[in-house]
């Protein structure tokens, strides 16, 4: 699992691309959310490390999202298969992670990144 928080310090430029769902702390069951706020704060890795299905990923702290995104980066994605098959996939195993109030549809997934230069 690969994850990001902010950008990498000895490079001048860096970028971060997540097929997934953006998430706050609203968007989880009453008792997830007090699990969080009570065990992990304001930033849900340590929870997500212990919680996620081991193919999702997620990233935080990124500069132009608010939230935290779920999902697979790209290298996770087969080249075999649909956006539309690898959408309902990715969709399913968010819903069967039973974190969220709601069920996700594949409407709400899609492609985050996150990017800069610092030169």
């Amino acid at each position: 699992m690969k994850i990001r928080n902010g950008f990498v310090s000895n490079s001048s430029s860096s970028s971060f691309c997540l097929f997934g769902i953006v998430v706050g702390l609203e968007d989880f069951k009453d008792e997830v959310k007090t699990l969080i706020e009570e065990e992990y704060g304001d930033y849900f890795s340590e929870y997500f490390e212990k919680s996620l299905p081991k193919e999702l990923d997620y990233a935080e702290g990124l500069d132009n999202i608010s939230g935290t995104v779920i999902g697979i980066g790209p290298n996770g994605i087969d080249e075999n298969r649909t956006l539309k098959d690898v959408k309902k996939d990715l969709m399913e195993k968010i819903n069967s992670s039973n974190m969220f109030k709601k069920e996700y549809t594949t409407d709400e997934i899609c492609f985050h990144h996150d990017g800069g230069y610092d030169g």
